[in-house]
């Protein structure tokens, strides 16, 4: 027996209805923490109670917030409001936390199955899945594939997705497009997740090859002022021992003045101080480039040396050299393509399993 289209229909307007409704509540919570100051705590119950809204769509409000700069959980009950302003900040960090401008790292590699689960970890991952793709525009379903994939959590997923979406569209961050479950990522968070990333690169890049320049330079410095370190180093110890001679007759002279009555006592405590005073002399000597020997036998290899930068495996030179390879035009597309090839393969997969499992089903 078919079922009532009117009350399909129904149910569809009252669906819509209720998505309206929670929308802008989600912007009146928005507003009100706004008016309420930035750096406020609120509690969840009071929060509950303001806006009468189910608990269970409120935490997930809050972590979705949380997930992307606005608040702050403290504590059980608590959160501390940030504000949206932080959005930005936050997108910058998780891009780079995330390592999405490693070229070097695949689309599984960017985002494993077992991260993206919780309502906050999925929301994270959907936003960095437009900078991973260098996509302004992601089908839901294929993002959920995705994020699904070699799991059973498809519908789960799905399900999160939409209350992610809701919230992030009420925040004004993505908005839905006209084609069925396409949905756009705005500016200015476009701008910096999909547009960014050759910006990044750049400031990356000229990091990198300044600090080569640097230490290259003094490399050369080094080399041409070796003699004249030494002989400062010298220098230094031999002005450290005058230094300790002068204390030391300072001293004999006091022990003299303070003994002038008692001349066999100060010609004795004079004779003694002197023997010490060599005797010191000698001692702190010996203690100075021992510990001059014992300072170059222990220490690192010199930063300055080429040989030692080229040969390092997490070496700067080799980190700018990745950094050139990832600006070049040509093997950055290439790189972002094969993650887009990548990402479909995986959806195709996940969906002819799914069709599989219902035909089996079905049967």
């Amino acid at each position: 027996m078919r079922g009532n289209p009117f009350r399909a229909s129904n149910q569809e307007q009252g669906g819509k209805e209720q998505t309206a409704n929670f929308r802008k509540q989600i912007k009146g919570f928005v507003a009100f923490l706004d008016s309420a100051g930035i750096g406020q705590k609120h509690s969840f119950t009071s929060i509950y109670d303001l806006f009468q809204v189910k608990r269970r769509r409120l935490y997930d409000v809050i972590n979705v917030l949380t997930a992307i700069g606005c608040s702050t959980r403290s504590g059980t009950d608590d959160m501390i409001w940030n504000g949206k302003t932080q959005i930005l900040n936050q997108l910058k960090v998780l891009k780079e936390n995330y390592r999405i401008n490693n070229m070097n790292m695949s689309i599984d590699e960017l985002f494993p199955v077992n991260n993206c689960v919780s309502l906050s970890s999925l929301t994270v991952a959907f936003l960095l899945l437009f900078a991973a793709l260098n996509f302004d525009t992601i089908d839901l379903r294929n993002a959920c594939a995705f994020f699904s994939r070699q799991t059973n959590r498809y519908k789960t997923t799905l399900c999160k997705m939409y209350q992610i979406i809701l919230i992030l569209g009420a925040l004004d961050v993505v908005s839905k497009t006209q084609s069925v479950c396409q949905i756009k990522l705005l500016p200015p968070y476009y701008d910096i997740l999909v547009d960014g990333n050759r910006q990044d690169n750049l400031k990356q890049i000229g990091h990198s090859i300044s600090y080569n320049n640097c230490i290259i330079t003094k490399y050369n410095t080094t080399q041409k002022n070796s003699t004249k370190t030494n002989s400062t180093k010298n220098n230094h110890i031999g002005h450290n021992v005058s230094l300790l001679n002068t204390n030391l007759n300072t001293y004999s002279y006091n022990i003299n003045i303070n003994n002038i009555n008692n001349e066999n006592s100060s010609n004795f405590t004079q004779s003694s101080t002197n023997v010490t005073s060599n005797s010191s002399s000698n001692d702190s000597m010996n203690s100075l480039i021992h510990k001059k020997k014992k300072s170059e036998e222990n220490s690192p290899p010199p930063l300055a040396s080429i040989e030692f930068l080229l040969n390092r495996p997490d070496s700067v030179h080799e980190q700018a050299q990745d950094s050139i390879r990832d600006l070049d035009p040509t093997y950055r597309q290439e790189i972002i393509e094969k993650r887009r090839r990548d990402f479909f393969e995986i959806v195709e997969k996940k969906n002819d399993a799914s069709l599989e499992a219902q035909a089996d089903v079905d049967n």
